[in-house]
């Protein structure tokens, strides 16, 4: 017989019918038919086509579809951002709508001191216990002794506005 003739369009599975039932490893030696299991019990060992899966498509539509909403996201974000940012910049500025609207980036630049939240010599405080209490605890933070708070906020703007909230528990309100 013909090697092609035999094969048929889906390849056959690796275990017969009768230990994929039982749940039992199905051994077979070369060249032989029947597994070894079949073989000692006398059952008749067949084998069946194993069916294809293809989940590729549906794979493709579930990301193109996250995808879709991520992006959604982001706008919505983006969007409310600027609004939020446009609105908080006009009333810290006292610009009414007739008014020039300051851009976005002077707004995002003002820290906890130009807004007028804390003054420097506060900052300085905070900035003192920091280095000097709190080090030990936060020994990932490394802070050259030389750098003071100015240098660090010009700097570094997040690390000083993450070494200002971790210093200031002790000023707290209940």
């Amino acid at each position: 017989m013909d090697k092609e003739n035999t094969r048929s369009s889906s390849p056959m599975s690796k275990t017969c019918q009768s230990c994929a039932n039982s749940k039992v490893r199905c051994v077979r030696t070369a060249g032989q038919q029947p597994c070894n299991r079949c073989r000692r019990l006398g059952k008749e060992c067949v084998y069946r086509q194993t069916r294809r899966r293809f989940y590729g498509f549906q794979k493709d539509l579930r990301i193109e579809a996250l995808e879709l909403k991520v992006n959604e996201l982001m706008g919505t974000i983006v969007a409310s951002s600027l609004t939020d940012t446009d609105v908080g910049a006009s009333e810290t500025r006292g610009n009414t709508l007739g008014g020039s609207e300051p851009d976005a980036r002077s707004v995002v630049d003002e820290d906890v001191i130009d807004r007028g939240l804390l003054t420097i010599e506060i900052a300085e405080i905070f900035f003192g216990t920091f280095k000097t209490a709190m080090t030990e605890y936060f020994p990932f933070v490394v802070i050259p002794p030389q750098v003071t708070a100015e240098q660090l906020r010009r700097e570094k703007p997040f690390l000083f506005l993450a070494v200002l909230a971790s210093s200031s528990f002790t000023d707290m309100p209940l």
